[in-house]
């Protein structure tokens, strides 16, 4: 509208009314954009409607003056504007900076726009856009003019508003020079030499005649490409320039296209998001001109199977790869280091190693057939040389997609590393390297492009915050050490995963140890606990509904268990010691292989107060975690929640004491001194199918009535109820009641309330659940056949055709009744100790129902009789038998 309503000379002046957002960046500016855009003379106020104050946003033409910075626009912080205390301040600051918008006399009636006010000094003209877009060529002067910043900004968000950002991309590609490259060519004959070596019929006197001409021929190229490349033409040069200033202005176009209405589009700040143009294979010609292979430049040398050479630069080829999607994900923008190890990544170097000049002149293939992506000098990454090597990279690793070098080069350093670590060809072991020298020469040659990216490399001093500085990677990873020192499980090193967190620690000692007194013990603990509290709310999420996967995890904290997740109470002896820990750790970690390079990190002097933190961080997961959260949440609450886990959770404080850390991992134990007393220790025999004598306490040393045997009214079903309750709540939970004094369920992590539990209830289900061919083969070496029940004690107690019968009785007071003291530590010899009542009481109830088999097998339990009213009867019924 704008334009076509010949406006754009008419001063702007825009005023946004709104509350103060965090950065300038965020406000909102979209109305106001193709008019500020349009106009010459333009500026963009924010009143906070809080304070009142007013903010210069942005301003050009007449209104530059208002700037902090006049041409440039800084929206980080609020500080960076010009603000006033209110309107008649802002008006005090014109009149005082002498600002005079152009008077509509003055102005022309055009649809042409200023591009600022270099542009403005520079041509004395205004640009109409329409047309500008429809050139062919435009005379290269002005060219240079229109590339300037101001006036390319300008221009980009007037097309931007009217939607011609593809035009004017047009526009620049149009104007782009074809460049005359002078390239490392064959141009004495070495190709024509390498073909005849490749030849089966020639003499090995002529093998070595012809290695010789082609290292001549190698070295002529050289001194042919150096020549020609130290002296370029003023007209080249000039080409060149221009191609570049083309090239950063459709980088700049790419974001400006990319970006939002926010007052973000004003200012030219880099974002990552907008990184996506494309490299070609024509800039790979472009820097193959710069290489530096002369003889001074500092590079990994060596003898070269192919041109027979003895000192010449080396190379690293890279293997085509089948999909680069994976190495062009968000993920890999974050985490490179994790990237470079999946399998594909991990396989990308090839074996040969030949000089980088015969390398060159095969081509497209190895010497083994590989199909390659790129070929590498192994010199020193600087100047020229640098641009080489990223523009090969990013070509192998992304197929040209421009996701910025500084991950790119972090991603081939890891793959360097993983090779030397895995391949054989490149073994670290002395014998093969003795054996087969080609093996030595690979891994002389990876190593030094390692050693040199590690030093020479540059990234963000915070790694992913594009707004940190750029230095050199040890200095980098020196800032991650010291954010952990400061932010410990909250660090950026270990929030990185765990492939990468080994990678980056293996780095750090290799660059930078000796300069720093920090423990990296203490860091890889830390790590230790974020993975492993990362790897059980994970399966927390994986399992809903369904414990048995945190079986493996208690194992961690407790020795021997009743059932699976209900550990045994094993007074002090119960928690796993640390040389025990380690092992069972591994069981959970070390199925993959950076869980076993991890735990083989810890020192061992850390091994045994790791152990305790993390027992404690496991124990609270297990008991106090049943949603999944992230790992950074659950730490959060954890350390508003525990008195403990501030000192738990940081490697560099000392542990609490350990009889504190005792207590609390077996905080779900019942408590010391909660024991039961002597009278009745031991599980009361079976009087009825179902149970222990429900009129009278069934220890012998106690014998309390639950009625008075003068008063028989005092056999009603609720008044023994009552009594036996409170006989049971007084010996088994003082302190506590219920109605029956039976035991109450358990409801981790809080401790069992009474020190009894389902004992006979759980003897009965498990045996009514069994077939009668599983109850003779558990019965044979207990019954005589004869029917009576004459089997002794020893028998019992130790007879192995009872075991599994007794393991699965422990598992269901533990596991499926899991009520009362299911942790106490001898349920088997309880049980054991149990069954000859239990087998009597089936004999005898057997003979009362007058069954012919009197041994107990036959008889099945009525549970419609399972009730008081029914066991009193039976139980009376027998007291009169005996009389």
């Amino acid at each position: 509208m704008a334009s076509q309503e010949c406006i754009s000379n008419i001063p702007v002046c825009l005023v946004i009314f709104g509350g103060m957002r965090a950065t300038p960046e965020l406000v909102n500016v979209s109305v106001g954009i193709p008019l500020y855009a349009t106009a010459a003379e333009a500026v963009i106020l924010f009143r906070d409607t809080q304070s009142q104050k007013v903010y210069v946003v942005a301003a050009k033409g007449a209104f530059s003056p208002l700037a902090k910075v006049p041409n440039h626009i800084d929206l980080n912080q609020w500080e960076n504007l010009t603000s006033f205390d209110d309107d008649a301040a802002l008006i005090e600051a014109c009149q005082e900076r002498g600002i005079q918008i152009t008077c509509s006399s003055d102005r022309r009636d055009t649809s042409a726009v200023s591009l600022g006010k270099t542009w403005d000094s520079s041509t004395g003209c205004l640009v109409d856009v329409d047309r500008l877009l429809q050139e062919r060529t435009v005379d290269p002067q002005d060219l240079v003019h229109l590339l300037e910043d101001e006036a390319f900004q300008q221009l980009a968000l007037v097309c931007k508003t009217r939607h011609r950002i593809t035009e004017l991309r047009s526009f620049l590609v149009r104007h782009k020079q074809e460049e005359i490259i002078v390239r490392l060519e064959d141009t004495h004959g070495a190709r024509n030499i390498l073909q005849r070596l490749r030849e089966t019929d020639t003499t090995e006197n002529e093998r070595e005649d012809l290695t010789a001409k082609l290292r001549q021929a190698h070295a002529a190229n050289r001194q042919s490409y150096l020549t020609e490349k130290n002296c370029p033409s003023k007209e080249v040069q000039a080409m060149k320039q221009l191609n570049r200033t083309i090239d950063r202005a459709l980088s700049g176009l790419s974001e400006m296209e990319k970006a939002g209405y926010t007052a973000d589009i004003l200012s030219r700040k880099s974002n990552r998001a907008r990184r996506a143009d494309a490299l070609t294979f024509s800039d790979a010609e472009i820097h193959l001109s710069g290489l530096d292979l002369s003889d001074h430049v500092k590079a990994s040398r060596g003898a070269c199977s192919i041109c027979c050479g003895e000192n010449e630069i080396m190379s690293i080829v890279l293997k085509r790869l089948d999909s680069v999607e994976e190495n062009t994900s968000d993920f890999f923008l974050n985490f490179p280091l994790v990237v470079a190890q999946a399998q594909q990544n991990a396989d990308m170097i090839s074996s040969q190693c030949i000089c980088f000049q015969c390398a060159t002149l095969i081509g497209s293939k190895s010497i083994f057939q590989e199909d390659l992506s790129a070929i590498l000098p192994v010199v020193d990454y600087l100047g020229e040389n640098k641009q080489y090597i990223n523009h090969q990279l990013t070509m192998a690793i992304t197929a040209g997609l421009a996701t910025g070098a500084a991950g790119i080069v972090q991603m081939f350093m890891s793959i360097l590393d993983n090779t030397l670590e895995t391949k054989k060809w490149c073994s670290f072991q002395a014998d093969i390297q003795r054996s087969d020298p080609e093996v030595s020469l690979r891994r002389q040659t990876l190593v030094w492009m390692l050693n040199n990216l590690l030093r020479t490399c540059i990234t963000r001093e915070r790694f992913s915050d594009e707004t940190s500085r750029w230095v050199e990677y040890p200095m980098a990873l020196s800032w991650a050490v010291e954010d952990w020192k400061v932010n410990k499980l909250n660090s950026w090193i270990i929030q990185y995963p765990v492939k990468g967190f080994n990678q980056l620690m293996r780095w750090y000692k290799l660059l930078r140890e000796h300069e720093t007194r920090v423990d990296l013990g203490q860091i890889m603990v830390t790590k230790l606990l974020n993975v492993v509290v990362s790897t059980f709310l994970a399966q927390l999420l994986r399992n809903r509904g369904n414990r048995d996967w945190i079986h493996p995890f208690m194992q961690l904290i407790y020795k021997c268990f009743n059932a699976t997740n209900v550990p045994r109470d094993l007074a002090d002896q119960s928690v796993v010691t640390s040389i025990h820990f380690w092992a069972r750790l591994e069981a959970i970690l070390g199925a993959r292989e950076d869980g076993k390079q991890l735990l083989a990190g810890i020192p061992g002097s850390s091994r045994p107060s790791a152990c305790r933190r993390l027992q404690l961080v496991i124990f609270w997961a297990i008991f106090t975690q049943k949603e999944h959260v992230t790992a950074k949440g659950f730490f959060h609450r954890l350390l508003l929640r525990e008195a403990l886990a501030a000192t738990v959770l940081d490697p560099t404080s000392w542990l609490p004491d350990e009889q504190l850390i005792q207590s609390t991992l077996r905080s779900i134990f019942i408590a010391e001194g909660q024991a039961t007393d002597a009278a009745h220790e031991g599980p009361p025999p079976f009087v009825t199918p179902f149970g222990p004598s429900v009129i009278s306490c069934g220890k012998a040393q106690c014998a309390k009535l639950f009625y008075d045997p003068d008063k028989p009214e005092t056999l009603h079903p609720d008044l023994v109820r009552k009594r036996r309750a409170e006989h049971l709540n007084s010996v088994f939970q003082p302190g506590s009641f219920n109605d029956t004094g039976l035991p109450d369920p358990v409801n981790e992590p809080d401790r069992p309330n009474s020190t009894h539990y389902t004992l006979h209830m759980s003897v009965v289900k498990v045996w009514s659940a069994l077939p009668r061919s599983r109850k003779e083969a558990g019965s044979d070496s207990l019954i005589q056949r004869s029917g009576a029940a004459e089997v002794s004690k020893e028998d019992l107690i130790n007879g192995e055709a009872v075991a599994e019968f007794v393991t699965r009785a422990r598992e269901h007071i533990c596991a499926e009744s899991h009520r009362g003291n299911v942790y106490h530590s001898d349920l088997e010899r309880e049980v054991r100790e149990l069954l000859p009542s239990f087998l009597e009481a089936l004999r005898v109830a057997s003979e009362k129902c007058g069954l012919e088999d009197t041994s107990g097998l036959s008889y099945i339990h009525d549970w419609t009789s399972n009730k008081l009213a029914d066991k009193i009867t039976y139980e009376l019924s027998l007291t009169m038998q005996h009389k």
